[in-house]
């Protein structure tokens, strides 16, 4: 066969998973702002340092805010119940919460706002273990954290297990930052389980 008759012979078609353009998307100023918000969160969880150790007690204020998020947060009693500092820690627990809150519902929007050209994939049903495996990260990042549960047992990362203890504002900062952003990464991971369903949904009258 010649190379002209290659040249003119047909070649095989490629699947075209999105046959639509792609259209390049401005940042907003929100999404600018989310890209931003976990360095900003951890600035803020510095504040645990300039908490007095009886904010409680010299602020009404304090007092009744905290009692209020209790009724609504399990875990800042749970933590409060180990600390050397109860009162700094009921409070900062939460004072974080309505950072934790902001950071998951922006990592929601920038999870949605970059959503890729998926519309044509076929998710289901090849895809529905990754979906579960998603919403299963999702609920446990979520719960962990908000129940409290690691104040409430033994913690094990593969090494050694141990319970958990705030003797020092830096034990707070640490153990609570780190944890906190569990819940926040479980709200981002929960949010592409929803998207995948919501696209498997959408497609399956293609197919």
């Amino acid at each position: 066969m010649s190379d002209l008759e290659n040249e003119n012979s047909p070649k095989p078609k490629l699947r075209e998973w999105d046959s639509r353009p792609t259209k390049i998307r401005e940042k907003s100023k929100l999404s600018k702002f989310a890209e931003y918000s976990m360095p900003i969160y951890a600035l803020i969880s510095l504040s645990v340092f300039f908490i007095p150790i009886k904010v409680l007690d010299k602020s009404e204020a304090c007092a009744s805010f905290v009692k209020f998020m209790k009724g609504i947060f399990p875990n800042i009693e749970a933590f409060e119940a180990i600390s050397a500092m109860p009162q700094v820690t009921a409070f900062y627990v939460s004072f974080m919460w309505i950072w934790v809150i902001v950071c998951s519902a922006l990592m929601i929007y920038l999870s949605f706002y970059n959503m890729p050209n998926i519309y044509d994939l076929k998710v289901f049903p090849k895809g529905i273990p990754a979906i579960i495996f998603t919403f299963f990260l999702g609920y446990l990042g979520t719960t962990y954290y908000y129940l409290g549960e690691m104040a409430t047992g033994e913690i094990s990362f593969g090494l050694k297990s141990f319970n958990l203890y705030f003797a020092s504002k830096i034990k707070m900062y640490f153990w609570i930052t780190f944890f906190s952003l569990w819940f926040i990464a479980g709200c981002g991971v929960g949010s592409w389980g929803l998207i995948f369903t919501i696209c498997g949904f959408k497609n399956l009258k293609k197919y």
